[in-house]
C-alpha cells in the first residue's frame, strides 16, 4: 500500500482458529496497521460454524516503561 512505509506504519494480518467440544469451528480474521510498536488499529471479523458473528474495530496503545 503506497505511503505505509513513508509514514513508518507496519501492516498486520492475523488468523485465529479455535475448535472445542462446545464450539465446532470459530475463526477470527483481522487486518490492521501499527505505528512504531506504540499505536495499533485493527479491523476484526469472526465466524462460527460458517456464519459471521461480528465485525469490530479495535484501537490499542502500548505502555512504554
Amino acid at each position: 500500500i503506497p505511503g505505509i512505509r513513508k509514514l513508518k506504519l507496519s501492516e498486520i494480518v492475523e488468523l485465529h482458529y479455535l475448535h472445542t467440544s462446545q464450539l465446532d469451528k470459530y475463526i477470527e480474521l483481522s487486518a490492521g496497521i501499527e505505528k512504531l510498536n506504540l499505536i495499533r488499529i485493527d479491523f476484526d471479523t469472526s465466524f462460527s460454524d460458517g456464519k459471521r458473528v461480528r465485525n469490530r474495530f479495535m484501537f490499542g496503545l502500548k505502555r512504554v516503561f
